[in-house]
C-alpha cells in the first residue's frame, strides 16, 4: 500500500496562511475509507463490532464519523466515558 499525502505542499502553505499553528489537519476521506474497510473485512461476522480507543484520538468529530460506520467507544477513563456519552455512544 502506497501512502500519499492528502494535501499538496501548496495547499498546506495556503492553509497555514489562514490558520495559526499549531493545528491538526485530518483526512476525513481517508478515515471514512479505513472505517469502511474494517467494516467490510469483518462483514462475514454479523456479531462483530469495532471499538475505537477514545484515548487515541478524543476528537468528537472523528468519533462521530466512526460511529457512522458502526464503531463503539473503548473508554479507559471517566472523561472518555463522559465524552462518549455526550456523543450518544453507549453500551
Amino acid at each position: 500500500m502506497k501512502k500519499e499525502p492528502f494535501v499538496t505542499n501548496e495547499q498546506l502553505q495556503e492553509i497555514v496562511k489562514q490558520f495559526p499553528t499549531p493545528f491538526h489537519l485530518y483526512d476525513e476521506k481517508g478515515i471514512r475509507e479505513n472505517a469502511q474497510a474494517v467494516r467490510d473485512a469483518f462483514s462475514w461476522n454479523p456479531g462483530f463490532r469495532e471499538y475505537f480507543a477514545v484515548k487515541a484520538e478524543p476528537n468528537p468529530f472523528i468519533i462521530k464519523i466512526l460511529q457512522e460506520y458502526g464503531c463503539g467507544c473503548d473508554c479507559s477513563s471517566l472523561t472518555e466515558l463522559m465524552l462518549s456519552d455526550a456523543l450518544g455512544i453507549r453500551g
